[in-house]
């Protein structure tokens, strides 16, 4: 009697896991059918030159470094761009120091100097300064 409830437990607990293992699975595969982009190829390799010519030696992030540092802002920037025209920063301030509203407003201004003589549309820039865990991530 003992060896069939025991062999019962088992067999549930294996059937348990199996089934465990294969909704994983299941969810593993439906996950890769979400389209990674919703950019046409060409759209895609825009982006990829757009993004090139930011992230270069000599670029806008480059240059933007430079002014912050000229003033002597310590500085880190985490950002998503998804197009030309939908650009979000963060610009993350270290938390040994104090953010106050004049220290963004330099930042800000900076950047905003920056995308103005960079010819590129400040519009489509969203710009947030402060401590990472003051942030909108």
């Amino acid at each position: 009697m003992k060896k069939r409830k025991l062999s019962a437990v088992v067999f549930g607990s294996l059937l348990l896991v199996i089934f465990f293992i294969y909704a994983q699975a299941e969810g593993t595969k439906k996950e890769d059918k979400i389209p990674i982009s919703h950019l046409s190829q060409v759209e895609q390799k825009e982006l990829e030159v757009f993004l090139e010519s930011l992230q270069k030696e000599g670029g806008f992030f480059t240059k933007v470094g430079e002014e912050l540092r000229k003033v002597g802002y310590s500085y880190q920037t985490a950002g998503m761009i998804n197009s030309k025209d939908d650009i979000n920063l963060i610009i993350i301030i270290p938390e040994n120091e104090v953010v106050m509203e004049q220290k963004k407003a330099g930042v800000m201004k900076i950047y905003q100097d920056m995308i103005i003589k960079s010819n590129l549309d400040l519009k489509a820039f969203k710009i947030q300064v402060g401590h990472a865990d003051d942030l909108a991530w």
